[in-house]
């Protein structure tokens, strides 16, 4: 078996790179969603999902430029110091791909609960406006009597 070659060993180290960069870059944006979710914040989250969407084209152009090293690596059972290199940095980014994915798992759950305790606050005052409908509705039906005029 053969180590790879030098100038692929490098466009592959290039590519994994670039891709350990971008998901360090979308892992701190959801870190700012997530500090914006908890500060009721909802302007700020939607501003940042606008830098979220350019990362995942990013991020997904970079994988479908890794997918043919990655191919080689399992084809042709590469052995040798680079190869196994670059076997530890692919395990690295995949790493940081799972804990990207765990970040963005715990900002959905962190949304939906945001979401639940707006939806009852809404029904709490949806309830205390028509409450405070249904009495005025109330209090104008009633008759007043001017008592002043009557003496």
């Amino acid at each position: 078996m053969r180590d790879l070659e030098e100038r692929a060993y490098l466009e592959a180290c290039a590519a994994l790179a670039a891709q350990q960069s971008a998901l360090r870059r979308y892992a701190d944006i959801v870190a700012e969603q997530s500090q914006a979710v908890a500060a009721s914040d909802m302007d700020r989250v939607a501003d940042l999902a606008g830098r979220v969407d350019l990362l995942i084209a990013e991020l997904a152009e970079g994988g479908r430029r890794l997918e043919p090293m990655q191919q080689r690596l399992r084809m042709r059972a590469r052995a040798g110091p680079r190869a196994e290199a670059l076997r530890r940095l692919m395990a690295s980014v995949a790493d940081a791909a799972a804990a990207t994915e765990s970040a963005v798992r715990r900002l959905v759950q962190e949304l939906v609960w945001h979401r639940d305790a707006v939806g009852r606050e809404l029904a709490a005052l949806d309830a205390a406006a028509a409450a405070d409908a249904h009495y005025a509705v109330a209090a104008a039906a009633t008759p007043r009597f001017n008592l002043d005029r009557l003496g």
